[in-house]
């Protein structure tokens, strides 16, 4: 066989092996980041998610009158209504304690979980950052925006994780993470078009 053809051989031999594994490496990982998006929708749909939803949208239009500069101060008085009423009910059987689903601050955490992985997904893959971008409305934007204003309450605020429990422990360092997670996914959904009917 002559040397151009053996070259040749090799080159191609050489492209297709690169190209397997690339292949080999991105399916997985493109099936991998799918999978974790799916399983976000799958949580959009639950009855606890859209709870969730319900609560923080009642809680910006009755406790802060669709006011963003009230949400700190509602949000700090609706966190000891919460945990005050639940702790004195607890000591009274007699009446009942709030599922924790009903809680503000557990719903409040429920969707910054979601968002936080929306995000991730959306800096995973730029297809699923265009998918995010025709699947959500500027309704989630929205929502994204009020939970900022209270994880800023949250973020200066020690007393939050003080009364959440009695156990003793070193406060961690502050960090931004959540606030930027859900504020890439308000980028990426303020100016949608579209809109829940």
């Amino acid at each position: 066989m002559p040397k151009a053809v053996e070259d040749i051989c090799t080159m191609i031999q050489t492209i297709f092996s690169v190209l397997g594994f690339f292949v080999a490496v991105f399916i997985p990982v493109w099936i991998m980041h799918n999978q974790r998006y799916e399983n976000l929708l799958q949580n959009y749909l639950s009855a606890d998610f859209v709870a969730a939803i319900k609560g923080i949208v009642d809680f910006f239009k009755n406790d802060c009158n669709s006011d963003v500069t009230q949400i700190a101060a509602a949000y700090k008085k609706r966190f000891e209504d919460d945990f005050k009423k639940s702790e004195k009910d607890s000591n009274d059987k007699s009446k009942c304690t709030k599922e924790p689903s009903q809680i503000l601050h557990f719903q409040r955490s429920m969707l910054n979980n979601f968002f936080w992985g929306l995000s991730s997904c959306a800096k995973s893959s730029l297809f699923l950052r265009h998918k995010i971008k025709n699947e959500f409305s500027r309704n989630e934007a929205y929502i994204c925006k009020i939970l900022i204003h209270m994880n800023f309450e949250v973020d200066s605020n020690p007393e939050f994780f003080t009364n959440v429990s009695d156990i003793k422990y070193e406060p961690m360092p502050k960090t931004k993470g959540m606030n930027n997670s859900l504020k890439n996914v308000y980028e990426i959904l303020k100016n949608q078009n579209r809109w829940i009917k």
